[in-house]
């Protein structure tokens, strides 16, 4: 079933494709081209219950050690040291 709007702002939803994002211990996963509506104001991301599904199952296996992503490069910083000038 398609969302309306988007809960947040009230924006319109268009189908596209997304990146989904979440810390797993010390590391971030990414998972690129996963299909969404997506708000065309404030690009907050909305899923199906199939492709839900999906990244609960990748998830899981990233948390339990069966499934490995491919490491890429990446920086972290406090927000409170990259406000500092």
């Amino acid at each position: 079933m398609k969302p309306d709007i988007c809960s947040f702002c009230k924006g319109k939803l268009e189908e596209g494709q997304t990146e989904f994002m979440a810390k797993v211990k010390e590391q971030v996963v990414i998972l690129s081209e996963v299909p969404a509506w997506i708000c065309e104001n404030c690009d907050e991301s909305y899923y199906n219950e199939e492709t839900s599904r999906k990244i609960d199952i990748i998830m899981k296996q990233i948390h339990e050690g069966i499934f490995f992503a491919q490491p890429i490069a990446a920086g972290k910083m406090k927000l409170s040291e990259a406000l500092m000038s």
